[in-house]
């Protein structure tokens, strides 16, 4: 075998061990992102997909897959969260008309069971007068699930905005989706501001929480938008919040966040009217980069998670 002919066939391995290696690395990146609109409420979640987190496609057969209403849960549902749990199941909370939290669970996020209600009174917060937004969390250092949701339980006179009420994020937490802790609050020390929304992610022994602030309900003029504490521990001790994120301002709410292959990417919506989007590398600053992001038409508050190729494969078949 001549030099030639040698050089093309290492050549030719070299390529293939290159896009092996490749589709090694995209297998780690696929997305599913459940989220609701408030068009046609009564469709239930929906549902797109995603190979890099900034390009999503509605799946759009999801639409009346999950309606809630048909397990008696309600007839709007809303703000969905998801997370995989060590037993193979992706577990979902949501809330249903600011009055109660719904749980379900699938093995492949199409067949749903065990729909039902999650009792959320008690304990710091007693009796609320609304409930929404839930957020799953599962601890990598407890193994627990903790459901992170917004609340108030009075009305404040002269608050223009919003609920109108003390809007506080509460903590109940499990291990098997049965048995509850009582409801906690979730920041410690507690800031003397109302928030909402909010949402948690560990990284490298850090707790972050990034939520936004109800600038319109309080007295002392602090900035609204989105913003960051982080902690030793799920309850704190919290610093002190930060800025406001880069244009997250205003009505900014209804944060997730997902790693990438090299950062992290966050989206949040701003009521009915725009989407936005953030990225950074340290989750520390972030920089706005709404422009590079394809959202899914009309998306409010969700939650993107990454899946395996197998599942947005049979997905993406299913339901596009």
């Amino acid at each position: 075998m001549n030099f030639l002919a040698i050089a093309i066939i290492a050549l030719l391995f070299a390529s293939a061990c290159s896009l092996k290696q490749h589709e090694a690395k995209d297998d780690s990146q696929y997305f599913a992102f459940a989220y609701f609109t408030y068009d046609n409420p009564d469709a239930g979640i929906r549902m797109a997909l995603s190979r890099d987190g900034y390009h999503w496609k509605k799946l759009n057969k999801y639409d009346g897959h999950f309606v809630p209403v048909k397990n008696g849960l309600g007839n709007i549902s809303d703000c969905p969260s998801i997370v995989k749990g060590s037993d193979g199941y992706y577990h979902m909370v949501w809330s249903t008309e600011l009055s109660f939290i719904g749980y379900a669970k699938s093995k492949d996020l199409q067949n749903w069971e065990d729909a039902r209600k999650i009792d959320i009174s008690g304990g710091e917060l007693g009796k609320p007068k609304a409930v929404w937004a839930p957020e799953l969390f599962l601890d990598p250092q407890t193994k627990k699930y903790s459901i992170i949701f917004t609340a108030f339980t009075k009305k404040i006179p002269g608050l223009k905005n919003g609920h109108k009420g003390n809007h506080k994020a509460f903590v109940i937490s499990t291990t098997d989706f049965k048995k509850f802790t009582q409801p906690k609050k979730l920041l410690n020390p507690d800031p003397k501001i109302y928030y909402i929304d909010p949402y948690v992610l560990f990284d490298k022994d850090t707790y972050y929480t990034f939520l936004k602030v109800e600038a319109h309900n309080t007295k002392d003029g602090e900035k609204d938008g989105l913003h960051y504490t982080k902690s030793p521990h799920l309850f704190g001790p919290h610093q002190r919040l930060s800025a406001t994120l880069d244009r997250a301002t205003g009505d900014a709410e209804g944060p997730t966040v997902m790693r990438l292959k090299d950062h992290w990417l966050m989206l949040y919506d701003t009521g009915f009217n725009r989407r936005g989007a953030l990225a950074s590398n340290d989750l520390k600053l972030w920089i706005d980069v709404t422009d590079e992001v394809e959202f899914p038409e009309g998306y409010r508050h969700g939650t993107a998670i990454k899946i395996d190729a197998a599942l947005y494969r049979d997905l993406e078949q299913q339901f596009r």
